[in-house]
C-alpha cells in the first residue's frame, strides 16, 4: 500500500472512532443524533474525551453501571495515550528524506521549542496506528451495545460506524 493511502487509511480510521465517541457520548445522554451532534460536533478529540468523561460521571450512577464506567475509563486512557501518533499523521508536514517518508511536526520534548522534528513513519508505523483507532472503535461499539441493553433502549440511530457496516 502506497504512503498516502496508508495516511488516508490512518485518518478515516481515527474519524470513524471519533464518530463512534459522538455515538458513545449521546447514548450516555440518552440523546438522538439530532440533539447529541449540537453539543459534540465541533469538538476536537481532546475536547471530545473530556465531554465522553464528563456525560459518564453525571448519567451513568450506581453499581449498575460499575463495568460500563471501568470500560469507558479504560477506553479514554487508551484513546488519550495514542492520539499523539494520529495527530502527528493528521497534522504533521509530510516529506522524503533520502527516499524514505517523513513527517515534521512540532513535538513537545525538543532542546529547543522552535525546533521541529522529522520522524520516519514507515508502513507498518502508520498501519499500527490505524489499528489504536480500529481497537478503540470497536470497544466504543461493544460499551454503547452493552449500555443500550442495561437501558433497554434500542438504537435510535443508524450504525453507520460499524466494525463490519462501513
Amino acid at each position: 500500500m502506497s504512503q498516502l493511502r496508508r495516511i488516508g487509511s490512518v485518518a478515516v480510521a481515527w474519524a470513524k472512532l471519533e464518530n463512534c465517541l459522538n455515538d458513545l457520548t449521546w447514548t450516555i445522554q440518552g440523546r438522538t443524533l439530532a440533539s447529541g451532534r449540537t453539543q459534540t460536533e465541533d469538538l476536537d478529540i481532546s475536547r471530545l474525551l473530556v465531554a465522553l468523561q464528563n456525560a459518564m460521571q453525571s448519567f451513568l450512577v450506581g453499581q449498575k453501571y460499575y463495568n460500563e464506567r471501568r470500560a469507558i475509563f479504560n477506553l479514554i486512557e487508551y484513546v488519550n495515550a495514542t492520539k499523539s501518533e494520529r495527530n502527528i499523521v493528521i497534522h504533521g508536514t509530510w516529506a522524503q528524506a533520502s527516499g524514505l517518508p517523513v513527517v515534521g511536526s512540532l513535538r513537545a520534548g525538543t532542546p529547543d521549542n522552535s525546533f521541529v522534528a522529522f520522524e520516519h513513519y514507515p508502513g507498518y508505523r502508520l498501519d499500527e496506528i490505524k489499528s489504536y483507532a480500529v481497537k478503540a472503535n470497536a470497544n466504543s461499539w461493544a460499551i454503547i451495545e452493552r449500555l443500550e441493553s442495561l437501558q433497554q433502549n434500542p438504537s435510535s440511530q443508524p450504525r453507520s460506524g460499524l466494525p463490519n457496516n462501513p
